[in-house]
């Protein structure tokens, strides 16, 4: 008998509750541990098409078990009987080229009420399928980035091709319903074309996936004024800002340092999930705790930053678009209540 679980969709749309009244949070809601960032795609709307990616974000590295099961550790001490809402297994790199994927979802079954991986679907194999099955992971997100076969290279600078993708979404889709479950749930995603590739998407994918969905565009943090948009329409004659006008609600203040951390390969802990140039960096966890860099002072005064509506300081927050996308809204607190959202006395809060 399958386990029901609940589509990736919906996910997104559950009533949020006030961030603010919420806050100072003893642990994130949310957390990204990004096993490796290594990938063997360089696609055109990913930092890693960068010619000085690997040297801005300090090398090509794998974190290795021990370091994930230390983390994992300090998250447990440090919620007391809270986990986290969501632990994701990836940021800029592609999770299945780790080799100890498997044993990290494990390990971390027990600190998070989902776990989600989000890959390019090329290495998982049947073996690596198989063992999916039986790791606790929750949600399995695959992003394809083109179903054509002359695009498909062109987009991801592969000659992995997209049939080739589709045979092992497909195996592990089936391997998975032969085995009676539902986790992890299968999400496949595309980004919107602007073209009649959309549909040829969806016929292909809707069949295979718990979901097919075509999501729009997004240009990272836009550091240094780089366009990781235009190089996805470029063969096409496609401007995407009239179909997806991707600036949403202005804010003066980022919710997500709040409730959101990412921790990347090499130990280094960001502030934001886009900020793949690493200027929003608070710690490293190979150096200090996690629990010390969440709870440290370094992390509340980039908050203040953002409550003060200084973010223009930081080079990774001054021209970012992100911000606007999230449904948490700050911007409303008073000056008065900065310090007790932030939470000027982190003993209180472990107390």
């Amino acid at each position: 008998m399958t386990e029901d679980i609940t589509r990736y969709s919906e996910l997104r749309m559950r009533p949020r509750a006030d961030l603010a009244e919420a806050l100072p949070l003893r642990m994130p809601y949310a957390l990204y541990i990004e096993t490796t960032n290594r990938c063997n795609f360089k696609c055109t709307m990913c930092p890693l098409s960068f010619p000085d990616w690997e040297q801005t974000v300090g090398g090509v590295v794998t974190m290795t078990l021990d370091q994930h099961k230390r983390i994992i550790d300090d998250l447990e001490k440090l919620g007391q009987g809270t986990k986290l809402r969501t632990l994701k297994l990836y940021a800029e790199g592609e999770p299945f080229i780790d080799p100890h994927l498997i044993d990290k979802i494990k390990a971390s079954r027990h600190i998070a009420d989902r776990i989600e991986i989000t890959s390019n679907g090329s290495a998982i194999t049947e073996q690596k399928a198989r063992a999916l099955l039986d790791s606790g992971l929750d949600y399995l997100r695959i992003s394809v980035y083109s179903v054509l076969q002359d695009r498909h290279p062109e987009i991801t600078g592969s000659r992995i091709s997209p049939e080739h993708i589709r045979a092992n979404i497909e195996r592990f889709r089936k391997l998975r319903d032969e085995a009676g479950l539902s986790r992890p749930f299968l999400y496949v995603k595309t980004i919107d074309t602007c073209t009649a590739e959309n549909e040829e998407f969806l016929r292909i994918y809707r069949p295979i996936a718990d979901e097919a969905v075509i999501e729009p565009p997004m240009n990272w943090n836009s550091y240094e004024n780089r366009d990781l948009i235009s190089p996805l329409y470029s063969s096409s004659n496609v401007d995407p800002s009239q179909i997806h006008p991707w600036m949403g609600t202005s804010r003066k203040a980022c919710a997500f340092p709040f409730y959101s951390m990412v921790i990347k390969a090499n130990g280094d802990v960001v502030a934001c999930c886009v900020d793949w140039n690493k200027k929003t960096k608070v710690g490293n966890v190979h150096q200090t705790q996690f629990s010390e860099i969440w709870l440290g002072d370094k992390l509340r005064e980039f908050r203040r930053m953002q409550l003060e509506g200084r973010r223009h300081e930081n080079e990774s927050c001054r021209n970012c678009t992100f911000l606007t996308t999230i449904p948490d809204n700050l911007d409303h607190i008073a000056p008065s209540r900065y310090d007790a959202v932030l939470g000027a006395e982190p003993l209180r809060i472990l107390g």
